[in-house]
């Protein structure tokens, strides 16, 4: 699976990988500039950072083991942002809400970022 095969993905508006730091390692969009590009980037590996250390210290001290966030789905009625953070790297899609199964943007992304 390649960010190309899933870019080509009915309704799919940008596809993007980058580090748990924030930093855009690729990306592929018709709509989003490079620059849109980094800013989500720079956001999505906030938010994995952040949650993954709030987690961290939740099962530090209440004893269950939570300290990975491995998968974040944002909804909006007309665009919806999938973000998984992988075993061999972090991901994310843009994808219009109504016209592609959200399961489908999921395991694609998900394959992606464990191959």
């Amino acid at each position: 699976m390649s960010l190309d095969e899933i870019y080509k993905t009915k309704g799919i508006v940008a596809v993007g990988e980058f580090d748990l730091t924030g930093k855009l390692v690729s990306f592929k969009s018709g709509q989003l500039s490079p620059i849109q590009a980094d800013s989500t980037a720079r956001l999505s590996g906030s938010l994995f950072s952040l949650l993954s250390n709030i987690f961290s210290i939740y099962s530090m001290y209440c004893g269950i083991p939570f300290e990975h966030v491995n998968e974040m789905i944002f909804r909006d009625p007309d665009l919806t942002l999938v973000l998984v953070s992988g075993k061999k790297r972090s991901a994310g899609v843009f994808f219009k809400s109504g016209e592609t199964n959200i399961e489908v943007i999921v395991e694609k992304i998900s394959k992606y970022c464990s191959e």
